[in-house]
């Protein structure tokens, strides 16, 4: 018997609402609208777009924006339902749930550039923006 709210990967209580789940969502819709599967770099995308820390700390200020950069990067093909979103929105949740925190999107930026795949750390270098810098302004 579980409890009740619980569902299987979530942190119970947890609900998939609100700006984590929107950055999730866009994440998706970018990756669809390119025409491949969803990778961290489109979640990356997903969170840029949103409002917040996660947001704010993946603006490029005079740059170009991270859509733009993947876009014109044209060869980042995501790895669709594969290991790497799902490990890194793993890593969201239990860093969320070790802060005691409700599941957000800057747990998915920290839990992102942790996994710090070489697709993710070339297009904030492209952007012009600094992982650990990012990661600061989330914690």
């Amino acid at each position: 018997m579980t409890p009740a709210g619980w569902r299987a990967g979530l942190v119970p209580g947890e609900e998939l609402s609100g700006p984590y789940l929107a950055a999730i969502r866009r994440g998706f819709q970018f990756a669809g609208d390119l025409g491949c599967g969803c990778g961290p770099v489109h979640f990356l995308v997903g969170i840029a777009e949103g409002h917040g820390a996660a947001a704010a700390a993946l603006d490029p200020g005079q740059g170009p924006s991270l859509r733009a950069v993947v876009t014109a990067a044209g060869n980042i093909r995501g790895d669709g339902a594969g290991f790497l979103h799902m490990q890194a929105q793993d890593g969201a949740r239990s860093l969320a749930q070790a802060r005691g925190q409700d599941l957000a999107a800057e747990h998915l930026l920290i839990a992102l550039l942790d996994q710090g795949t070489s697709e993710v750390l070339a297009t904030l270098s492209r952007a012009g923006l600094d992982p650990a810098s990012g990661k600061t302004t989330c914690l």
